[in-house]
């Protein structure tokens, strides 16, 4: 029974989960934002290659006046030879819009698939 125990953690360990939070700039502040995370994979030694969405994370409605949001992305089938990056943001009235005012990345996020405690960082989008 121990030997099925470990063996059960060993599998948990080697999860292809990527999770961690979201970070606002500023709170939230309507009742009716939706923050979507996307895990992204794609073969970098391809010049030219698409990145194909293997996971997506969706909470609506967030909850108005927090900075962080937790997230957790369970890809169904992922190739640990390919590289991985997550996009997100964080749309202040859920119409489906990136406006001035909703949040987005402001940077390239580079993930390993199993990766914990993941920070993404996210800033109002400007006047664009």
């Amino acid at each position: 029974m121990r030997g099925l125990a470990l063996a059960l953690l060993a599998l948990a360990a080697c999860s292809d989960e990527v999770s961690g939070e979201l970070r606002l700039a500023r709170p939230i502040t309507t009742a009716t934002a939706t923050a979507t995370v996307v895990l992204w994979e794609y073969d970098r030694d391809v010049a030219d290659t698409s990145a194909d969405a293997i996971a997506r994370f969706v909470v609506a409605p967030v909850t108005q006046g927090v900075q962080a949001v937790p997230f957790t992305l369970e890809p169904a089938d992922a190739d640990s030879g390919l590289a991985h990056y997550v996009t997100a943001e964080v749309d202040q009235d859920s119409d489906g819009l990136s406006e001035v005012g909703d949040f987005v990345v402001d940077d390239f996020h580079a993930v390993d698939l199993g990766q914990r405690d993941v920070i993404i960082p996210l800033v109002p989008r400007a006047d664009r």
